[in-house]
């Protein structure tokens, strides 16, 4: 768990995933609108207020890449896919990942820790793990990408089981593999992503 709170509070991790959201955000400005097809996208980045990071960290790290269609009779936005932010969650992706993952023989002792490292409460860990454990397995992407990890991942364990299977021997490179294997459940506005995050 020592380890699970270094990561979180390491600024130059979260300047990674800012330059990996960047990559995606680029390619997906190269598509152009996948609404109506012919419009050219605009930026149209928003800052967000995410919570669970670390301590420091600059400013644009908060902030999500998004477009708009500049064609008239669309002018839809457009939201890439996210390392950082997973849908309309308050906290960091890898926050919601690593203190889920934590959750497995959650005491009220270790609880008490873990909210004193992320200001993540009890009450939003339950709820958390209650989505791993219960919701997210019945989703249609976790339906249809399951099969791509192997061997297969014991349900009653998510997400600890699932992180355990991406390669690497840091554990930063395994959340780096974990987050983009959840990218399509990171937007909500690019029908090109086929995810599914509520809870």
């Amino acid at each position: 768990m020592c380890q699970y709170h270094t990561l979180l509070q390491d600024v130059r991790f979260f300047i990674l995933l800012t330059s990996l959201d960047e990559a995606l955000a680029r390619e997906t400005a190269s598509r152009g609108c996948p609404w109506c097809r012919d419009g050219r996208l605009h930026q149209s980045n928003y800052l967000r207020k995410p919570r669970g990071g670390p301590r420091g960290v600059p400013s644009e790290v908060a902030v999500r890449f998004s477009y708009c269609c500049d064609q008239d009779g669309c002018r839809r936005r457009v939201t890439p896919a996210s390392f950082r932010f997973l849908a309309r969650r308050v906290y960091f992706a890898a926050t919601f990942v690593l203190m889920s993952t934590a959750t497995h023989g959650l005491t009220l002792h270790r609880a008490s820790r873990l909210r004193d490292m992320t200001g993540v409460s009890l009450r939003t860990l339950k709820r958390w793990s209650s989505w791993c454990l219960e919701t997210f397995p019945g989703t249609p992407f976790w339906r249809g990408n399951k099969a791509q990890v192997s061997p297969p991942v014991a349900e009653a364990s998510l997400p600890q089981s699932l992180l355990a299977r991406f390669p690497g021997e840091a554990l930063r490179d395994r959340l780096r593999a974990a987050l983009r294997f959840f990218l399509p459940l990171s937007t909500t506005s690019d029908p090109r992503s086929t995810g599914m995050l509520r809870g």
